[in-house]
Protein backbone atom coordinates (compact mmCIF):
# COMPACT_ATOMS: atom_id res chain seq x y z
CA UNK A 1 0.00 0.00 0.00
CA UNK A 2 1.13 3.58 -0.60
CA UNK A 3 1.12 4.31 3.13
CA UNK A 4 3.71 1.59 3.83
CA UNK A 5 1.22 -0.96 5.17
CA UNK A 6 0.45 -4.34 3.62
CA UNK A 7 -2.73 -5.93 2.29
CA UNK A 8 -2.38 -9.68 1.84
CA UNK A 9 -3.52 -10.66 -1.64
CA UNK A 10 -2.69 -14.38 -1.79
CA UNK A 11 -1.49 -17.44 0.08
CA UNK A 12 0.70 -19.89 -1.81
CA UNK A 13 1.48 -22.46 0.89
CA UNK A 14 -0.11 -25.86 1.48
CA UNK A 15 -0.56 -25.85 5.27
CA UNK A 16 -3.88 -26.85 6.85
CA UNK A 17 -3.42 -24.28 9.63
CA UNK A 18 -2.33 -20.79 8.66
CA UNK A 19 -1.45 -17.87 10.90
CA UNK A 20 -1.93 -14.56 9.09
CA UNK A 21 0.81 -12.32 10.51
CA UNK A 22 0.33 -8.75 11.63
CA UNK A 23 3.72 -7.78 10.23
CA UNK A 24 5.75 -8.81 7.18
CA UNK A 25 9.32 -7.54 6.65
CA UNK A 26 8.79 -4.84 9.26
CA UNK A 27 5.61 -3.54 7.60
CA UNK A 28 2.22 -3.63 9.29
CA UNK A 29 -0.42 -5.91 7.75
CA UNK A 30 -3.80 -4.16 7.91
CA UNK A 31 -6.08 -6.21 5.68
CA UNK A 32 -6.68 -9.41 3.75
CA UNK A 33 -7.90 -9.05 0.18
CA UNK A 34 -7.66 -12.58 -1.17
CA UNK A 35 -6.76 -15.70 0.74
CA UNK A 36 -8.18 -18.60 -1.16
CA UNK A 37 -6.46 -21.96 -0.87
CA UNK A 38 -8.22 -25.32 -0.93
CA UNK A 39 -5.89 -26.92 1.64
CA UNK A 40 -6.49 -24.44 4.51
CA UNK A 41 -8.77 -25.72 7.29
CA UNK A 42 -7.91 -23.33 10.11
CA UNK A 43 -7.08 -19.61 9.88
CA UNK A 44 -5.70 -17.57 12.77
CA UNK A 45 -5.55 -13.84 12.06
CA UNK A 46 -3.17 -11.94 14.32
CA UNK A 47 -3.84 -8.71 16.19
CA UNK A 48 -3.47 -5.50 14.21
CA UNK A 49 -5.38 -6.57 11.12
CA UNK A 50 -8.47 -4.38 10.82
CA UNK A 51 -10.26 -5.55 7.67
CA UNK A 52 -11.16 -8.67 5.76
CA UNK A 53 -11.96 -7.32 2.33
CA UNK A 54 -14.63 -8.32 -0.19
CA UNK A 55 -14.42 -11.96 -1.39
CA UNK A 56 -11.33 -12.66 0.75
CA UNK A 57 -12.17 -16.30 1.50
CA UNK A 58 -14.99 -16.84 -1.01
CA UNK A 59 -15.21 -20.03 -3.00
CA UNK A 60 -17.76 -21.94 -4.97
CA UNK A 61 -18.53 -25.16 -6.78
CA UNK A 62 -15.57 -27.51 -6.99
CA UNK A 63 -13.37 -24.67 -5.72
CA UNK A 64 -14.99 -24.40 -2.33
CA UNK A 65 -12.66 -23.68 0.57
CA UNK A 66 -12.42 -26.31 3.29
CA UNK A 67 -11.99 -23.74 6.05
CA UNK A 68 -13.54 -25.03 9.25
CA UNK A 69 -12.45 -22.51 11.88
CA UNK A 70 -11.37 -18.88 11.85
CA UNK A 71 -9.95 -16.95 14.79
CA UNK A 72 -10.36 -13.21 14.35
CA UNK A 73 -8.37 -10.52 16.22
CA UNK A 74 -9.95 -7.94 18.49
CA UNK A 75 -8.51 -5.29 16.14
CA UNK A 76 -10.85 -6.37 13.30
CA UNK A 77 -13.38 -3.67 12.37
CA UNK A 78 -14.79 -4.79 8.99
CA UNK A 79 -15.80 -8.07 7.40
CA UNK A 80 -16.38 -7.16 3.76
CA UNK A 81 -19.07 -8.24 1.31
CA UNK A 82 -18.95 -11.96 0.48
CA UNK A 83 -15.87 -12.38 2.73
CA UNK A 84 -16.73 -15.98 3.70
CA UNK A 85 -19.36 -16.70 1.07
CA UNK A 86 -19.63 -20.40 0.21
CA UNK A 87 -17.29 -21.53 2.97
CA UNK A 88 -19.53 -24.55 3.31
CA UNK A 89 -17.47 -26.27 6.03
CA UNK A 90 -16.97 -23.22 8.27
CA UNK A 91 -18.47 -24.14 11.64
CA UNK A 92 -16.59 -21.93 14.09
CA UNK A 93 -15.78 -18.23 13.89
CA UNK A 94 -15.57 -15.66 16.66
CA UNK A 95 -16.74 -12.15 15.92
CA UNK A 96 -14.64 -9.81 18.08
CA UNK A 97 -15.86 -6.95 20.23
CA UNK A 98 -15.04 -3.83 18.24
CA UNK A 99 -16.27 -5.24 14.93
CA UNK A 100 -18.36 -2.52 13.26
CA UNK A 101 -19.51 -3.87 9.89
CA UNK A 102 -20.53 -7.24 8.46
CA UNK A 103 -20.89 -6.93 4.70
CA UNK A 104 -23.55 -8.14 2.30
CA UNK A 105 -23.49 -11.93 1.79
CA UNK A 106 -20.56 -12.14 4.23
CA UNK A 107 -21.54 -15.63 5.47
CA UNK A 108 -23.84 -16.61 2.61
CA UNK A 109 -24.13 -20.40 2.21
CA UNK A 110 -22.03 -21.16 5.29
CA UNK A 111 -24.11 -24.29 5.89
CA UNK A 112 -22.04 -25.63 8.79
CA UNK A 113 -22.45 -22.52 10.98
CA UNK A 114 -25.10 -23.31 13.56
CA UNK A 115 -25.11 -19.98 15.35
CA UNK A 116 -23.19 -16.74 15.44
CA UNK A 117 -22.71 -14.37 18.34
CA UNK A 118 -22.68 -10.78 17.12
CA UNK A 119 -21.06 -8.16 19.40
CA UNK A 120 -22.82 -4.94 20.37
CA UNK A 121 -20.23 -2.92 18.45
CA UNK A 122 -21.74 -4.03 15.09
CA UNK A 123 -23.79 -1.15 13.68
CA UNK A 124 -24.10 -2.30 10.07
CA UNK A 125 -25.02 -5.67 8.59
CA UNK A 126 -25.43 -6.06 4.83
CA UNK A 127 -28.32 -7.81 3.12
CA UNK A 128 -28.26 -11.61 3.07
CA UNK A 129 -25.22 -11.62 5.38
CA UNK A 130 -26.39 -14.84 7.05
CA UNK A 131 -28.48 -16.50 4.31
CA UNK A 132 -27.93 -20.17 3.55
CA UNK A 133 -29.47 -20.43 0.06
CA UNK A 134 -32.88 -22.14 0.38
CA UNK A 135 -32.24 -23.11 4.01
CA UNK A 136 -33.28 -20.91 6.92
CA UNK A 137 -30.49 -18.57 8.07
CA UNK A 138 -28.60 -19.78 11.13
CA UNK A 139 -29.66 -18.14 14.39
CA UNK A 140 -27.77 -15.10 15.57
CA UNK A 141 -27.17 -14.19 19.18
CA UNK A 142 -26.73 -10.69 20.55
CA UNK A 143 -27.80 -8.42 23.36
CA UNK A 144 -31.45 -7.32 23.40
CA UNK A 145 -30.72 -3.63 22.80
CA UNK A 146 -28.29 -4.16 19.92
CA UNK A 147 -28.58 -3.25 16.24
CA UNK A 148 -28.39 -6.98 15.50
CA UNK A 149 -31.80 -7.58 17.08
CA UNK A 150 -33.39 -5.03 14.73
CA UNK A 151 -31.58 -6.57 11.76
CA UNK A 152 -32.76 -10.07 12.73
CA UNK A 153 -36.38 -8.96 13.08
CA UNK A 154 -36.33 -7.09 9.76
CA UNK A 155 -34.81 -10.08 7.95
CA UNK A 156 -36.82 -12.84 9.66
CA UNK A 157 -33.77 -14.43 11.26
CA UNK A 158 -34.00 -16.35 14.52
CA UNK A 159 -32.61 -14.11 17.24
CA UNK A 160 -31.63 -15.11 20.77
CA UNK A 161 -30.44 -12.87 23.55
CA UNK A 162 -27.09 -13.25 25.29
CA UNK A 163 -25.88 -11.63 28.49
CA UNK A 164 -29.40 -11.30 29.76
CA UNK A 165 -30.29 -12.42 33.29
CA UNK A 166 -33.12 -14.69 32.08
CA UNK A 167 -31.14 -16.37 29.29
CA UNK A 168 -28.95 -19.43 29.71
CA UNK A 169 -26.73 -20.20 26.72
CA UNK A 170 -25.36 -23.74 26.67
Amino acid sequence: NEDGTITITDYTGADETVVVPSEIDGKRVISIKRFFKLSVKRVIIQEGITEIKEDAFTGGGMYSPVIETVSLPSSLKIIGDCAFKRCYKLYDINLPNGLIRIGQDAFYSCYSLEKLIVPDSVIEIGTHAFDRNFIAPFPIYANPNSYTKIYARNNKITFSCINHSNIIDD
